[in-house]
């Protein structure tokens, strides 16, 4: 697994003042880059590297807001 660097494809587009983790974005820790889970993801992996995204966050604040 390693970055082949197509993963800027599969940018996600920003909305002001919504948190990272929404419906259509999530975080690729092998490319370490952020991708929009439609097009970037195939069963909750990487298009890029194959690898697992992660599509809650780490910390227990912003899993609160993810939640509701």
């Amino acid at each position: 697994m390693s970055c082949r660097g197509v993963c800027n494809r599969y940018k996600p587009e920003w909305e002001a003042g919504k948190p990272r983790y929404t419906d259509n974005s999530c975080r690729c820790t092998v490319c370490e880059t952020w991708l929009d889970t439609i097009k970037g993801t195939t069963n909750f992996r990487c298009n890029c590297c194959n690898g697992k995204v992660r599509v809650l966050a780490r910390t227990g604040r912003y899993r609160r807001i993810r939640r509701q």
